[in-house]
């Protein structure tokens, strides 16, 4: 009990000299509102059905429809099922689609349920991974500037995007990799590039992680400092306060500025280090690789710089929390780790509409606590509370399942295309 007693003095005294030395950095924002100015466009419904998963109406085809597509067309989607599907797609139900679209797009998503490229797939009239559709991808990639080569090393299997053009290829050192099929096939329907600059930008505006690497015969010189890989300890049931909150904030902007190796590889890894750092980051960042420092080896003899297990864990916000046992303790974080966004409900494999507005509501839940105009104390608690790694994965959740086999069976379908091993 004296123990704890004298740890919650120190910790206290702590956060007074902490105010002391923040009172003139931190601004209370006039509105907790969601910026009317993102450097970046979540991606929403829309963009995401036909450049992701190729929903692409085309009914002029001269095939007929199928009796069980005539009875979905004629059944309205209430509100509460759409609203229910669109968590699958981690999208925001959007209002503007019509009765008829909702209806298509039902039918489109239950086929992919239960997907199986020989007997059950979305006509095509509603897929342009049909090679019948008027529109297929695959004439597109086909004919495409970009090249595709498919790597498989053991169970994963990654593409490699270069330029056909010989001299766009030779004005970088790096070679860049994405390992979701369904990206590599939004590079051809959205006709990215020309160069691999320009395909580096485009992932980073849609938060979609890729890789840059280099082929090095022997490992590069790797000089990472060590660092501590939480903010503090904290007693048993701590609440949070505001002057944490800032406390953590500087600490995380600081790294992502100060240093390049950080910024650009915080800025390729997606998810939810690609949207903090968004926070104070250009996108044109990305291009800032270094292989000079905190490479790490991938496949083969590729080397690619990527963040320490320290710097994520300062980007998401980590405390030691003391659990009561003794000296053990959990680690609790402001926002979730890499390795818990990753599989979650939210991971479609970009930043969704769905995902914005889902990293607004935890924004704004935390900085509602924050002191207004007349308030200087930092010391009240926010209205968020720091989570532990099976409190992020349940928050996470929502219809995971859902969103799993659909992702499932479109990246199925991707691959074989992108292998020419086409559907019928």
């Amino acid at each position: 009990m004296e123990q704890e007693q004298r740890l919650l003095a120190s910790i206290a005294l702590k956060n007074k000299t902490l105010e002391k030395e923040t009172a003139n950095i931190f601004r209370p924002p006039k509105s907790i509102t969601a910026p009317s100015h993102l450097p970046f466009t979540p991606m929403g419904l829309e963009r995401a059905l036909f450049s992701q998963y190729g929903f692409n109406i085309s009914l002029s085809i001269d095939e007929p429809h199928p009796h069980d597509f005539e009875r979905e067309q004629l059944c309205d989607v209430s509100d509460t099922d759409w609203k229910h599907m669109m968590n699958w797609y981690a999208q925001k139900a959007e209002n503007t689609i019509s009765s008829q679209t909702r209806s298509m797009i039902r039918y489109f998503t239950f086929t992919m349920l239960s997907f199986d490229p020989i007997s059950n797939m979305p006509p095509r009239y509603l897929w342009d991974l049909r090679p019948s559709h008027p529109r297929s991808v695959i004439a597109k990639l086909l004919d495409s500037h970009l090249m595709i080569e498919r790597f498989c090393y053991g169970s994963d299997v990654m593409y490699e995007i270069s330029p056909n053009d010989r001299k766009l290829h030779l004005q970088v050192e790096w070679r860049l990799f994405i390992k979701n099929p369904l990206t590599v096939l939004q590079c051809i329907r959205e006709d990215w590039g020309p160069g691999l600059r320009d395909i580096a930008m485009q992932l980073v505006s849609i938060g979609a992680p890729f890789h840059m690497v280099k082929v090095f015969g022997s490992p590069p010189h790797s000089d990472l400092l060590p660092s501590i890989s939480w903010l503090s300890y904290r007693p048993k049931d701590y609440e949070p306060t505001m002057c944490d909150y800032m406390q953590y904030r500087t600490m995380r902007n600081t790294i992502l500025r100060q240093d390049a190796r950080c910024a650009a590889a915080a800025l390729r890894a997606g998810g939810i280090v690609w949207r903090l750092a968004m926070e104070v980051l250009n996108p044109a960042q990305v291009l800032d690789v270094d292989f000079e420092s905190g490479c790490v080896q991938s496949h083969d003899n590729f080397w690619e710089p990527k963040l320490t297990d320290a710097e994520e864990n300062r980007i998401c916000g980590i405390y030691e929390v003391y659990t009561g046992s003794g000296n053990q303790t959990a680690q609790k974080s402001w926002w979730p780790k890499p390795n818990i966004w990753v599989g979650s409900g939210k991971d479609v494999g970009y930043w969704s509409a769905g995902c914005e507005e889902w990293y607004q509501r935890r924004l704004m839940l935390i900085e509602s606590g924050m002191p207004n105009q007349q308030e200087s104390s930092l010391t009240r608690t926010t209205n968020a509370k720091l989570r532990n790694a099976t409190e992020w994965r349940d928050s996470l959740s929502f219809q995971i399942k859902k969103t799993k086999v659909i992702l499932r069976s479109h990246k199925a379908a991707a691959d074989q295309t992108i292998a020419h091993q086409y559907l019928p």
